[in-house]
């Protein structure tokens, strides 16, 4: 799963040499969650007031190491077709080093990837952010990537399905947060491969 989301970053970095000299609407990169695309029906649910005030999927402290894969057919009751994880007293940090630390969190597509340019660019993951303010979770931060097809060492595959937060940017060492993520083609939804993880070596 941890593979899965530092592939898909790799892949997507990698590719920016290829995808520049790419037809328009063929490139890297997330979207606003509020563009007007055949997505904003499907996803603008997904930052509803209920998101911040349901009860999470799952709650965990620290880290989120080793990481989870969720079901595919998630559905929060409280936040429209979402899963909702709770994060408390984030462990991350640049201090002491990274090395110990975890200095990312990373939440991604967790199934099978899309096997044509269609599906690729119609699939996206969202998260959203949220941050715990006495006792409440205020939205912090919202991500929307959509799916990028192209050529990575002569294969053709979709990558670019990953959103990430980092320690001292995103989330601060001891502060506690929720995520609120979708993985769908279309209205479906997909599994989610959620983690934290050390700086890379």
């Amino acid at each position: 799963m941890i593979k899965q989301l530092i592939m898909q970053r790799l892949l997507s970095a990698l590719a920016l040499t290829a995808l520049a000299a790419a037809p328009s609407g063929c490139g890297l990169g997330s979207e606003d969650a509020g563009a007007t695309d055949g997505t904003s029906t499907e996803t603008s649910a997904l930052g509803e007031a209920s998101c911040a005030t349901t009860t999470a999927d799952k709650t965990v402290s620290l880290n989120l190491r080793p990481g989870i894969t969720t079901p595919a057919n998630y559905n929060n009751p409280g936040c429209f077709k979402a899963y909702v994880l709770d994060m408390n007293s984030w462990s991350g940090g640049s201090n002491p080093p990274p090395a110990t630390n975890d200095v990312v969190m990373d939440i991604g597509w967790g199934d099978a990837l899309p096997t044509n340019a269609t599906d690729c660019a119609n699939a996206f993951v969202r998260s959203v952010l949220y941050h715990r303010v006495g006792t409440s979770w205020v939205q912090q931060k919202d991500v929307l990537v959509h799916g990028n097809w192209g050529s990575v060492f002569g294969t053709f595959q979709c990558f670019g399905l990953g959103t990430s937060f980092l320690s001292d940017q995103d989330l601060l060492k001891n502060n506690s947060y929720r995520f609120a993520a979708t993985a769908r083609l279309g209205s479906t939804t997909h599994a989610l491969a959620m983690g934290s993880q050390p700086a890379i070596k």
